[in-house]
């Protein structure tokens, strides 16, 4: 697992050599001149990983996501990764037994396009032409635990991440396409702060054809590797947030998931750069008592309060909503409900 203090630092270094000559991403300019951005960064990723595990190999994430456990910027604690580069020079298969909890891999390619997803019981082939280029793809692998907080539940998660199959007729290294870091975090940095502006927040993530180019190249570096929003929609900003710190809370209605198939939603909070910064971060539905009505309220910086999450100076709070029932269904959620009722308010809220 990538050391945060590291990546603390290896930030604060940037920031003193190359930072001030990264040019200035903006709307305008953001799919032109940061075209290869979505590709560097999938090559950042991919060549850390490499120098973990062999290609063809898991590489599992035991515990969730922490403030000290942490790979990619913005994950959130409701599932464990697990993280392989699998050649597909030839052909490769992913093969996933039955499960009763959320679990997912998401199949990355090269320029970080999702080319498909698998669940459980589900078994996909891989073969070159489903690739944009190359001939890798990253597996970005999430499998929950009934309970994050129960040995047991998360024994049942281990268990499952170890019977994941991975098979593939050829077993060649990726092979780093050699972009200078430097110049890779100095873009990063100012590509994430248009964030707030994703102009088609449904179509961020997704297979080549079914992105916005300005969207995706935004959420590349701002979340890469986000699921399409057939698999989840991501909520960036909640209405209404300064990054103020005093006692706030937001209230939603449920949206419209498959609970049946171990949907959730959560709200995960992370400091001004994207990590995660303190060990009450994060809360899902799973963990929540919803109110009277029907509502979810989340809390920030509300101590002895339920559902409380600790913010700092500049936070920011994602709403993550899996497997909704259809793409339309989620989206009329969020533009006729949820950012037309829901705001971020001063106190603790509903009780």
């Amino acid at each position: 697992m990538m050391n945060k203090t590291i990546l603390a630092l290896s930030t604060l270094t940037l920031m003193f050599t190359t930072g001030l000559q990264a040019k200035e991403a903006t709307l305008d300019n953001v799919v032109t001149d940061f075209a290869d951005q979505p590709t560097k960064e999938t090559d950042w990723y991919m060549t850390r990983l490499q120098k973990e595990v062999p290609v063809n190999t898991y590489k599992h994430n035991r515990i969730p996501s922490s403030k000290d456990h942490q790979f990619v910027i913005r994950e959130n604690e409701d599932t464990m990764y697990s993280h392989a580069i699998l050649d597909v020079t030839k052909s490769a298969t992913i093969t996933m037994p039955e499960y009763d909890e959320y679990a997912i891999v998401q199949v990355i390619d090269e320029n970080h396009f999702t080319i498909a997803e698998v669940y459980p019981g589900q078994t996909l082939r891989l073969t070159p032409d489903m690739l944009s280029s190359g001939t890798h793809v990253f597996l970005n692998t999430r499998v929950a635990a009934a309970d994050n907080h129960d040995p047991k539940a998360l024994k049942r998660a281990h268990d499952y991440q170890n019977v994941i199959k991975l098979s593939a007729e050829t077993r060649h290294p990726y092979v780093s396409k050699g972009f200078d870091e430097k110049e890779v975090l100095a873009a990063r940095a100012t590509v994430q702060k248009l964030r707030p502006f994703i102009p088609k927040p449904f179509d961020i993530f997704g297979n080549k054809g079914q992105v916005d180019p300005t969207s995706f190249v935004i959420a590349s570096s701002a979340g890469w590797a986000g699921l399409p929003s057939d698999a989840a929609v991501y909520l960036p900003q909640i209405p209404g947030n300064k990054g103020e710190t005093q006692c706030s809370s937001l209230t939603i209605n449920p949206p419209p998931l498959q609970y049946d198939r171990h949907a959730f939603f959560s709200m995960t909070v992370y400091d001004k750069d994207g990590w995660i910064a303190d060990d009450d971060f994060a809360i899902s539905n799973k963990r929540m008592t919803p109110n009277e009505n029907g509502t979810y309220t989340f809390r920030f910086n509300c101590e002895g309060q339920a559902n409380n999450l600790t913010v700092r100076e500049g936070w920011s709070g994602l709403l993550r909503m899996y497997l909704p029932t259809s793409k339309q269904a989620i989206q009329n959620y969020v533009v006729n409900d949820y950012l037309k009722h829901s705001r971020l308010v001063k106190g603790a809220g509903k009780q």
